[in-house]
């Protein structure tokens, strides 16, 4: 595979930085202490992924492992399918060599990771979601020798691997998966991670919630991304079941399901996606969920208190801070350190990982003040896929964040360096949006806002200034373009302007962009007539849109998944429409799909 590129910075570049401690708590500590597990060893770390699985897999064999709707694989099971792809991955490819992954949520997604990684191979995630021009340029950069597809690993699985076989080795500090997030210039860019580096994840996951073989996974995020990898890894390493899904294709219904029939003890879930559900439950999770843990977007006071109404008394709350880069810090939720903030503070230091606060020089922070966070360790990502530069063994990571400590010894997050942004756990960056409408022919300048509603959700606005001759209707034409880019990247908004306002070193005036925005939503909602039709149905589909989507009513054409609408907020929207026409004595389960199927406004009512 390619070589990689350092993402950190080197440890001269910083003066001495005085590095994060938290003595008071331990790995669980407020967390569910009583649990018997075995506990995920510093010696652990050494040995590789495949080996921990094999180990696991013959003190298991008869447990399922994975779950999908359609099959379930036992360990014995899991571990001969795997053994069977792996002899024919490393018989077409050769060591070095980079294995892309292009699978839905399902059973033999996990068994794809643990082949490529039998085989001594690397593995980059293809996400199927992301259309197809990011495809291409993830495929452009990455260059897989080898692109396992459902067909593929179906049948490969099914063949025994010859008598004797053993897995190939692997180093834990070589490259073992990439994974593409955001880029500043409007590319995806691959971040590599070793399995060192997903030893400790997996590691500090088990230690802290305490997992062994009786737990049930349920994670909804994306098996390409770092918490699907991490979860689906820890799970099978501690014997546990995980059940697999596609959140984009699931209805919070289907997930409340779910949680029950398979009874679930380990949901993970980003703050929007949860609200959701809850939204919808109309009861109890029951007594087999023990523990949700939530990460990648700003979590809210009052979002503990949803998930403390929904939950059993005994089931705790695990904040997770981390980056593909980097895991940072966690937490389990205890409601005596709320303050008047409304945000929770973002966790504890984790062990493994040296964490400073420092200012703009580099220098260290005072306590209690604002700073950059960075991170110092050996389980930093090994850098991002490049040519010709190799990673240092010990690497540092500036995340962007800026962060103070508390006299607690927890971290608050204040803010933002740079532009970036997390929508439902994938991270974007709006300098990366604006190159990206930029490629346009007839875009002379572009901004990009990211605007938070009151429940957390965030709305991309975008702001372009045309170059003459363009016409009008450039904005819808720019529309199309986002298509290109994975979902939480698409704007919800496109204004044209005259010019966007600039500071005099030529940034960009955020602030001034800001207060435009709010003219121009302010002028919209006042000047936008409510729908003709009387019709409560349209009045009522109206007024929900608007609150989910964060936008003007909309006319008749509207096509809710171009204004800022994703598989989260369609799953909120068709929850409380569905709520609302109950009270109009209309009870009756819609299905999820009806919102992809007629996405327009005029088209979704007529179909309601």
């Amino acid at each position: 595979m390619n070589s990689v590129a350092d993402t950190g910075h080197a440890a001269d570049e910083f003066e001495s930085p005085r590095w994060l401690e938290d003595g008071q708590h331990s790995l669980d500590w407020n967390g569910p202490t009583g649990r018997i597990f075995t506990r995920f060893r510093e010696e652990d770390m050494d040995r590789p992924i495949i080996a921990h699985f094999e180990r696991v897999a013959r003190l298991y064999p008869n447990r399922i492992a994975v779950t999908d709707s359609e099959t379930s694989l036992s360990y014995s099971e899991l571990w001969d399918g795997l053994s069977g792809l792996a002899e024919t991955i490393a018989a077409q490819t050769k060591p070095g060599d980079l294995i892309g992954i292009a699978l839905p949520a399902c059973a033999m997604f996990p068994l794809a990771i643990l082949a490529c990684l039998a085989a001594g191979r690397p593995f980059v995630a293809l996400d199927p979601h992301n259309p197809d021009n990011w495809l291409g340029q993830v495929l452009e950069d990455a260059r897989p020798a080898l692109i396992l597809v459902p067909e593929d690993v179906g049948g490969a699985a099914a063949q025994a691997a010859p008598k004797g076989w053993r897995p190939a080795e692997l180093g834990v500090d070589e490259p073992a998966c990439v994974l593409f997030t955001s880029g500043s210039s409007g590319r995806p860019k691959g971040i590599v991670n070793s399995q060192r580096n997903l030893l400790q994840r997996v590691a500090q996951s088990t230690n802290a919630a305490h997992i062994n073989a009786e737990d049930r996974f349920l994670t909804l995020a994306s098996l390409c991304t770092i918490v699907g990898v991490r979860d689906t890894i820890t799970a099978l390493l501690a014997g546990a079941g995980v059940y697999l899904l596609d959140p984009q294709r699931a209805g919070a219904r289907e997930i409340l399901n779910i949680i029950r029939a398979e009874a679930i003890t380990i949901l993970f879930g980003f703050p929007a996606l949860l609200r959701s559900v809850i939204a919808d439950a109309g009861e109890r999770a029951g007594d087999a969920l023990r523990l949700v843990r939530v990460g990648g977007d700003t979590m809210l006071w009052s979002d503990i208190d949803l998930l403390r109404g929904w939950l059993a008394p005994a089931s705790t709350i695990q904040l997770i801070y981390a980056a593909t880069e980097a895991p940072m810090m966690q937490w389990f939720v205890d409601d005596s350190c709320r303050t008047e903030d409304p945000r929770i503070p973002i966790g504890y230091p984790l062990p493994g990982n040296r964490l400073a606060v420092i200012d703009e020089d580099g220098r260290n922070t005072p306590p209690g003040q604002v700073g950059e966070l960075i991170v110092g360790s050996p389980y930093v990502a090994l850098g991002l896929l490049a040519e010709n530069n190799a990673a240092p063994p010990s690497r540092l990571f500036r995340t962007g964040d800026l962060v103070r400590q508390r006299p607690d010894g927890l971290l608050e997050r204040m803010g933002r360096k740079d532009r970036q942004v997390k929508i439902r756990g994938t991270r974007v960056n709006l300098e990366g949006l604006e190159a990206a409408l930029r490629q346009h022919p007839l875009v002379r300048d572009a901004g990009a806002l990211a605007r938070t509603s009151s429940d957390g959700s965030v709305t991309l606005v975008a702001y372009v200034c045309a170059r003459d001759g363009a016409p009008a209707g450039l904005p819808g034409d720019l529309k199309e373009l986002m298509r290109a880019a994975p979902p939480p990247m698409r704007p919800g908004r496109f204004y044209l302007v005259h010019k966007i306002p600039r500071l005099p070193n030529s940034k960009m005036d955020v602030r001034a962009l800001m207060a435009l925005d709010e003219i121009n939503v302010r002028n919209e909602r006042a000047n936008v007539a409510r729908p003709a039709d009387g019709d409560h149905i349209v009045r009522t589909v109206a007024q929900i849109w608007q609150e989910v989507l964060n936008t003007p009513v909309p006319g008749p054409e509207d096509d809710f998944f171009d204004v800022g609408g994703d598989s989260l907020k369609a799953i909120a929207f068709m929850n409380r429409v569905e709520r609302a026409l109950s009270a109009y004595g209309k009870a009756r389960e819609l299905p999820f799909t009806l919102i992809n199927e007629a996405p327009r406004f005029a088209g979704f009512c007529q179909s309601l």
